[in-house]
């Protein structure tokens, strides 16, 4: 993760790397902080912590836990043998893309399972 997002800042516990720090996946997109949590036999969580995520009541954030991480992937998609900075940030950068041309018109682009996802699946 560190020679293809050096910028990202990491910390160690027992089974958990946590990297954080701020990118922009496009040269017009906002610029985002995030945090990505991965423990040792669990899949990745994502959260984007500035600027926050659209908060109008009657436009839910699409592809978005109810704990507020993001919805990158399928349960099935994701292995343990991949390597972060190869599938999650893109996978990110991609949701990124949806998220932002949803602001704008209020649809999402980006497929996947159609309905809000209120519980991540571990």
């Amino acid at each position: 993760m560190h020679a293809a997002f050096p910028w990202l800042h990491y910390s160690l516990k027992r089974n958990e790397i946590v990297w954080k720090g701020t990118f922009r996946p496009f040269a017009l997109s906002k610029e985002y902080a995030v945090r990505i949590e991965f423990e040792i036999g669990r899949r990745p969580k994502v959260r984007i912590l500035a600027p926050s995520l659209a908060t109008d009541p009657n436009r839910k954030v699409p592809h978005t836990f109810i704990d507020g991480s993001l919805c990158l992937h399928l349960n099935e998609e994701w292995s343990s043998r991949f390597f972060i900075a190869d599938v999650i940030m893109p996978w990110l950068v991609e949701w990124l893309f949806f998220y932002e041309t949803w602001l704008v018109t209020g649809k999402w682009y980006g497929g996947g399972h159609g309905e809000e996802i209120q519980n991540p699946v571990d």
